[in-house]
Formats: C-alpha cells, structure tokens, sequence
C-alpha cells in the first residue's frame, strides 16, 4: 500500500509510507478505515486496502494458527 503498488487511473501514487492503521484496517478494523480517510482520498488505495482485507478474511482459522505470528493476531 505504498507508492510502487498503488495505481489509480494509470499513474502511481507517491504514497511513500505506509501507516500502522494499514494493517489493522487489513484485518477487519472499521475505525482504522475511518481514520484513514483522508489518507484513502488522498493516495487513493482504497481498492488496494480492501484487496488485503480480503486477503487476510480468506486464512483459514486453521492456517492462522499454525505459526507463532498467526496465533498472536488471534489473541
């Protein structure tokens, strides 16, 4: 979710830094969204957000925990 994978109508968004709410608004967080807002008009990645949601919803219960990391985010 930072510049080079960003495209909106065929140009690359100079998003250089991605911010921690990304990831939160990655696993499901309505607030982080809202509080992104400005963000996601401005760099204009709200489709490449709502790819990783998807992304992260998809893991099965079963993959998410069969690492250290994956059962960290359960808790």
């Amino acid at each position: 979710m930072v510049f080079d994978s960003i495209i909106y109508e065929r140009q690359k968004q100079e998003r250089s830094y991605p911010n921690g709410l990304d990831v939160m608004a990655a696993l499901g967080n309505a607030e982080a969204v809202y509080q992104l807002e400005s963000e996601l008009r401005k760099y204009n990645y709200s489709a490449n957000l709502l790819a990783a949601r998807k992304t992260v919803a998809e893991v099965s219960p079963e993959k998410r925990s069969a690492s250290i990391g994956g059962r960290w985010l359960q808790a």
